[in-house]
C-alpha cells in the first residue's frame, strides 16, 4: 500500500479503486499443500480464515466509501466558500484529504495484521489438535494390541491383532472428534460428515454380534 505521505493533493487516488484485495479474491486465494512429511493445513479451518478474511476486507471497503464521501463533502464545501482565500481554501482541503486517506490507510493495516494473527493461530491449534488425536489413538492401539496378544494363545493371528489395533485407533478418532464437535456447534454438519465415516468404517472393521 502506498504511504500517504507520498501522495500529493493531485495525485491521490480516489480511495474506492486503490484497495488490493477484494472480498472474492480472496476466498478463491490458493494455498500450497505442505510438502515432505508435514500434514496440510485443515481445509476447513483455512475456508473459514477466508471467509472471515473477506468478510472484514468487505467492512474494511465500506469504511474507505464512507470516508471517500466524507471526502467528497469537504470539497465541495471548499468550491461553495467563494469568498475565502483560494490557497487558503485548498491547503484546508487538503489537510483534510490527508486526514482521512491516513486515517482509512491505519484501518486496513489494523485488519490485515488481525487476520494474519488470527489465521496463525487458527493453523496452530489445528495442528496441535491433530497431533493430541492421533498419539491418543497410538496410545489406545498399542494397548489394544498388548491386550489381544495376552488373550489370544493359540488364535492368535498378525491380521488380528492388525484389526484390533486399527479398531482402537478409530473409536479414539471417533471419541475426540463427537467431544470437538460439542465445543463446536457452528461447524456441527461438518464434524457429522466425518463421523458418519469414522462410523461406517468402525462398522466395517468390527461389525456387532446379531
Amino acid at each position: 500500500m502506498t504511504p500517504v505521505s507520498a501522495l500529493g493533493t493531485q495525485d491521490a487516488p480516489d480511495l474506492r479503486k486503490r484497495v488490493p484485495h477484494t472480498p472474492e479474491s480472496i476466498v478463491r486465494h490458493h494455498l500450497p499443500d505442505a510438502t515432505g512429511r508435514r500434514r496440510g493445513y485443515d481445509k476447513e479451518a483455512v475456508d473459514r480464515l477466508r471467509r472471515t478474511v473477506a468478510e472484514d476486507v468487505d467492512a474494511l471497503n465500506a469504511y474507505i466509501v464512507m470516508q471517500q464521501a466524507e471526502l467528497d463533502r469537504v470539497k465541495r464545501l471548499g468550491d461553495r466558500l467563494g469568498a475565502a482565500d483560494p490557497a487558503v481554501r485548498a491547503r484546508q482541503v487538503a489537510a483534510e484529504a490527508v486526514t482521512l486517506t491516513a486515517r482509512a490507510q491505519a484501518q486496513a493495516d489494523t485488519v490485515i495484521a488481525a487476520a494474519q494473527q488470527q489465521g496463525r493461530l487458527i493453523v496452530e491449534t489445528a495442528e496441535k489438535q491433530a497431533a493430541n488425536i492421533l498419539e491418543a489413538a497410538r496410545r489406545e492401539a498399542d494397548r489394544a494390541a498388548a491386550s489381544y496378544r495376552a488373550t489370544a494363545g493359540v488364535a492368535y493371528s498378525a491380521e488380528s491383532e492388525r484389526q484390533a489395533r486399527d479398531v482402537a485407533m478409530l473409536a479414539t478418532c471417533l471419541r475426540s472428534l463427537e467431544a470437538a464437535r460439542s465445543n463446536l456447534p457452528a461447524i456441527e454438519a461438518q464434524f457429522d460428515a466425518v463421523i458418519l465415516a469414522f462410523q461406517h468404517q468402525l462398522q466395517h472393521l468390527h461389525p456387532q454380534p446379531e
